[in-house]
Formats: structure tokens, sequence, C-alpha cells
């Protein structure tokens, strides 16, 4: 993995969804209806200045859409309207992006929150920056908290891992 690659996913829950929004449907073409009508759901409720709502729309569109710059806007108005769990998204989408300075103060707020792809993320840069006992600590906490991937990142440091994959660095 290159630097800034992808630890984290958002992975919508089936058990999430309500009954009414397609949970439990067999036909694909309902359950996209419902995915759908969940969508214009978020989007309304980020429009009427809901900072959750202004959270999950910026996740469909960064993970879904791929509007990186939509969802960057609606992660930082839902920061400023004091959704903390926008830090944690908001740094590790500026990290994806290569901005690692701007990421790293919002990953340690969504780190602190408790979001373990912020923990994830944080530890990479701790890494970065040649400190082995905070980026253990933190994605060892990520590990506790069920974080799909911590595990074998955990390995990695143990193991002397410094963050970046050379055969994915272009620099080796």
């Amino acid at each position: 993995m290159a630097r800034g690659g992808k630890w984290w996913r958002w992975k919508p829950k089936r058990e999430d969804l309500p009954e009414s929004e397609g949970r439990g449907q067999s036909d694909p073409e309902a359950g996209q209806a419902s995915v759908e009508r969940v969508r214009e759901l978020m989007r309304q409720g980020a429009e009427a200045g809901d900072p959750r709502a202004m959270v999950y729309h910026g996740m469909y569109l960064t993970q879904m859409d791929g509007n990186h710059a939509e969802a960057e806007f609606w992660f930082t108005a839902a920061l400023a309207a004091g959704n903390v769990t926008a830090a944690g998204e908001l740094g590790k989408l500026l990290m994806e992006q290569g901005s690692y300075a701007d990421a790293k103060p919002l990953l340690r707020v969504g780190a602190e929150a408790g979001d373990t792809e912020a923990m994830v993320g944080l530890g990479i840069l701790l890494l970065w920056d040649d400190d082995r006992v905070g980026a253990r600590a933190l994605v060892s906490a990520a590990a506790d908290g069920d974080h799909e991937g911590a595990q074998e990142l955990l390995l990695r440091i143990d193991a002397g891992w410094n963050g970046i994959d050379e055969e994915q660095d272009g620099s080796v």
C-alpha cells in the first residue's frame, strides 16, 4: 500500500435498514429502490441541516459515488455543526487525497471519539513520524474495537513495518 492507502471502508449493515427499506427483501430491484430512497432521505436531511445526515450523505458520496469534493463539503459542514464523527471522516478523506498534515488533527479528534478507522489512519501517520509506540497503541485499540484489518496492521507494526509497502511505493 502506498502512502494514504485505504484501510477503511464504510459498509452499511443490512440490519441497520428498517424492514420497510428493503431489509430481508429478495428482489434486487426493490433493494435498489430502497437504497435510492435511503440515499435521498440522507441528502434531504443534510440539506435541512441535520449534522448526522450530513456525515452519512458525505460517506455515501465518497464511497459510492466517488464525489470527494461534495463529500468534503458535507463533512466540513457537519464538523462546523459540532459532529465529531465528521472529523474522522474528513480526516480519512484528506489522508486518502494525500493531505496528511491537514488529516492528522482531524484523525486525532475522530480517534479520541472512538472511531476505529480514524485510529488506524492516525496510527499510520504516526508510523511515518517514527512514533511506533503511539502507532501501536492506536492500532491495538482499533483491533480491540473489531476494526477489520487492524489485527493485520498490528502484526505488521510488530514486525517492523514503517507504514509503506515497498512494492507499491514508487521510490523503491
